[in-house]
């Protein structure tokens, strides 16, 4: 199933869940990243078009 039907039908990705789990203390996209890979050993890299998009459709204006 593609990404975007999963954020459609409210299901929440791994991507989504570390980022918003990185962000219990205000942190800029440089730091979510950084801390995302700490969480995780270095096992889950997210790139900043990954979060930026995830963050875009997870929380739309």
């Amino acid at each position: 199933m593609p990404r975007d039907d999963s954020l459609e039908m409210g299901e929440l990705t791994d991507s989504a869940f570390y980022i918003l789990l990185s962000l219990v203390e205000a942190k800029h996209g440089y730091l979510i990243m950084k801390f995302i890979e700490e969480m995780t050993d270095h096992r889950i890299s997210i790139g900043p078009v990954s979060m930026y998009t995830t963050i875009k459709n997870s929380f739309p204006v």
